[in-house]
């Protein structure tokens, strides 16, 4: 008797896994094949951080307000006695995309960009120098 009802409930439940997967089996699939279509961020992603020179106060409160010390500025005086800035760089290896840099920059010379394939294959790569946050950031191909 306890061997016949766990058969029956054994096959209704093995009948209804199986009507999942029936129903299934004719929807549009969600998966993204990924190196050929890339799926667009939505509008308030965090990628890599993206500075602007023009808008910069070099007021180096980014890098004060960084919790891992992901941003390196170096500051002098201009021809008129302003403060501008004569280096920057994120390390994109240290950087944990929080936001804080972004969030505290009084000018809004800091930005989130879209980009969100930063692997590389040489760590030196994933320092951002202000001359390579110029543009997009090269895209990695897989070997």
């Amino acid at each position: 008797m306890a061997l016949r009802l766990r058969d029956v409930v054994l096959a209704k439940e093995l009948i209804r896994g199986l009507g999942v997967t029936l129903r299934h089996l004719f929807q549009k699939p969600v998966t993204l094949q990924y190196p050929t279509e890339r799926r667009e961020p939505h509008e308030r992603f965090r990628g890599l951080v993206r500075w602007d020179r023009e808008k910069c106060a070099a007021c180096v409160l980014c890098e004060h307000y960084c919790p891992v010390k992901a941003i390196d500025i170096v500051t002098g005086e201009g021809e008129q006695g302003e403060k501008v800035v004569l280096h920057y760089q994120i390390d994109a290896s240290h950087c944990m995309l929080c936001g804080f840099c972004v969030e505290i920059c009084p000018v809004n010379a800091l930005s989130h960009s879209p980009y969100y394939e930063l692997a590389v294959y040489d760590l030196e790569d994933t320092i951002y120098a202000q001359e390579k946050m110029a543009g997009e950031p090269p895209i990695t191909r897989y070997r």
